[in-house]
């Protein structure tokens, strides 16, 4: 369903692209300026992009690289705008892509210092294989156990 969704979305937007196209068409006659037509030309190109480009992420496996930009631009924001410990903002934030984007399920956090508990609807399998994917992977903080969530 949500690949039809991206495919939906996809078309929605060369679409957009094509209707701005069409309704520019008038204007790329009366523009004076080579900087203004190509403003106009470049708009619907980008819309057309932005669409295959949606396609893509949602068909080909672009979306795992897409999202993975996006992790590394928050963790390159977290490591240049905020004040405090940047390693242990830089671990949380691996711990919550890998919960909410991996896994894709509630999760709760306990932080003690630099002890971390995480309540997670998980197996106990799931729970080591978790546990220790994270800890390989972090810095600062480290993952002493992984709780079954009371539902």
């Amino acid at each position: 369903m949500k690949r039809l969704f991206d495919l939906l979305i996809g078309f929605i937007i060369v679409i957009t692209g094509v209707i701005t196209a069409l309704l520019l068409y008038p204007f790329y006659f009366k523009i004076d300026s080579g900087a203004m037509l190509i403003i106009a030309l470049l708009i619907p190109l980008l819309f057309g992009i932005v669409g295959v480009g949606w396609v893509l992420g949602g068909w080909a496996g672009v979306g795992a690289a897409i999202g993975e930009l996006g992790l590394r631009f928050r963790i390159w924001l977290l490591m240049h705008l905020l004040y405090g410990d940047k390693e242990f903002l830089i671990d949380l934030m691996l711990i919550q892509y890998v919960l909410m984007n991996i896994y894709e399920i509630p999760y709760e956090l306990s932080i003690n210092g630099h002890e971390v508990i995480i309540k997670a609807p998980l197996s106990r399998d799931a729970s080591i294989r978790l546990m220790n994917y994270l800890n390989q992977r972090m810095n600062k903080l480290l993952i002493i156990s992984v709780e079954p969530m009371k539902q």
